[in-house]
């Protein structure tokens, strides 16, 4: 059984994106993430994070730096929220250039997904348009893919499916009735 299922990007989406977020002293929550995420899987979503981490290929980072830095990410949202659980966290260590179809917006980190997601009714949020790319190339609904703009003043200028945090998105997606 599919099951619908939120990808969420990590730096900019989730937590503040200081350039290179691996250290686990950086993570630093958006105001309402916590409270979105809560409110995703409250409606019957799966979190799943689903991140570059070129830090680690740049030798910036080890992938014990990265997993101790998601651990921080994941205990500080569940101490905001009890709810905020995210279900799995996929990534890829790669850099821009390599020939590595891990990297969004390939589609490659999926292979490692536990389950399978309901395309129709799944949905992507980022920061980047790579983000929503990988929404698309994941076979996702165009409209459920959305980028992050907080600092437009009319986030529709970059890209139709446009919204100023997660939490915006939360009450378009929740608004939609998607069952």
């Amino acid at each position: 059984m599919t099951q619908k299922v939120a990808f969420l990007d990590r730096d900019g989406t989730i937590n503040i994106d200081f350039g290179y977020v691996t250290e686990p002293s950086k993570i630093q929550l958006i105001e309402n993430a916590a409270f979105a995420i809560s409110e995703l899987r409250e409606n019957g979503f799966k979190v799943i994070i689903v991140t570059n981490q070129s830090a680690i290929s740049r030798g910036m980072a080890t992938i014990d730096d990265v997993n101790l830095t998601n651990q921080e990410l994941i205990k500080q949202l569940k101490s905001e929220n009890s709810n905020a659980i995210v279900d799995q966290i996929l990534l890829s260590p790669a850099k821009p250039g390599d020939n590595d179809d891990t990297r969004k917006p390939q589609i490659g980190m999926l292979k490692d997904l536990e389950s399978d997601y309901d395309r129709a009714s799944s949905l992507m949020v980022g920061d980047k348009m790579s983000d929503v790319e990988f929404g698309i190339n994941a076979g996702l609904k165009e409209e459920n893919c959305f980028l992050l703009c907080p600092k437009e003043t009319d986030a529709s200028e970059k890209y139709k499916h446009s919204a100023h945090d997660l939490s915006h998105v939360v009450r378009i997606i929740l608004s939609r009735d998607l069952k």
